[in-house]
């Protein structure tokens, strides 16, 4: 991840300006694992965007499917759905 390209400069000038990023990031990397308490809301934070994430997904693509379940071929596999979803859900 370079960001930034000397100008005019030749192979080892921007190899070391990678080196010198990359080092950068791995310090930042450390220095947020040794904060145990960033590193605790960090993965907390994470988590519940995943589960905020997923549970939106799924209500949208149930929204979306519930229309097709006039199709013969789509109506069980959506009430099988939505079974357990209510099934999960209490």
């Amino acid at each position: 991840m370079v960001t930034k390209e000397p100008r005019g400069g030749s192979d080892p000038d921007i190899l070391l300006m990678a080196i010198q990023d990359l080092n950068d990031v791995i310090q930042r990397q450390v220095d947020n694992q040794r904060n145990w308490k960033r590193a605790l809301r960090n993965e907390i934070v994470a988590g519940l965007g995943g589960v905020l994430g997923a549970t939106i997904v799924v209500s949208v693509l149930v929204y979306f499917l519930q229309p097709q379940k006039r199709i013969e071929a789509f109506s069980s596999a959506i009430d099988r759905l939505n079974d357990t979803l209510k099934r999960t859900g209490k």
